[in-house]
């Protein structure tokens, strides 16, 4: 059984069990805390909210519920004070964004005017640890080695910070219309994608592995 098709028994059973938090302006309460989500993409519906306590060894409550967040909708979540990570998913259960680690009330912006929805489906067998998305002609993809300073620029433009792409997931990633160099690196700092002189000009999709 793959990790995605376990990933959406989850969910399911998370949805049947778990209650809304509401979406109306909120009372926060002093041992309270506020997420609050922007949908600012023209078609991608947020579908689950997927949120962990401290300990992040077992699945978190399925925050909304029968509910979601349509294109152009704001929705605010309400936490107890602690440390949490809550991920956000489509239908499809594709990554649509993640908060880690936060601790204190947050806004959080799904896409953004003019952005466009880029969509990194991870076919390999491992986790990718950094993605990053380049200024086309950034990186010389012939070279068989990086050096020092390629990585460095790898890392400064990585999209994942805290994240993973996991094997067998898939990611969106919002980027403005432009011509770009992607490049994927695993824990090993080994390359396990490169795309060079890629035009973005509306929704895409980038397969990484085969099918």
């Amino acid at each position: 059984m793959t990790k995605k098709i376990i990933l959406s028994l989850i969910l399911i059973a998370c949805l049947l069990m778990a209650a809304a938090c509401g979406n109306q302006e909120p009372n926060i309460a002093e041992d309270e805390i506020s997420v609050e989500v922007s949908n600012r993409t023209e078609e991608i519906i947020v579908s689950f909210a997927v949120f962990y306590g401290d300990n992040l060894d077992e699945w978190g409550e399925e925050l909304l519920g029968d509910e979601v967040i349509e294109p152009g909708e704001t929705y605010t979540f309400l936490l107890p004070e602690g440390q949490y990570t809550v991920l956000f998913f489509t239908f499809e259960n594709y990554i649509i964004n993640a908060a880690r680690n936060f601790d204190e009330s947050i806004s959080i912006q799904i896409g953004g005017e003019e952005k466009v929805p880029v969509l990194f489906r991870n076919l390999t067998e491992g986790d990718i640890a950094f993605l990053s998305i380049l200024e086309s002609g950034s990186i010389d993809f012939e070279e068989e080695t990086l050096d020092e300073e390629v990585v460095d620029k790898i890392f400064d433009a990585d999209m994942l910070g805290d994240e993973v792409l996991p094997a067998g997931l898939s990611r969106f990633i919002f980027l403005l219309p432009g011509v770009y160099d992607f490049i994927g690196l695993n824990y090993d700092l080994e390359v396990v994608f490169g795309h060079s002189e890629i035009e973005i000009e509306e929704g895409s999709t980038i397969t990484i592995g085969q099918e």
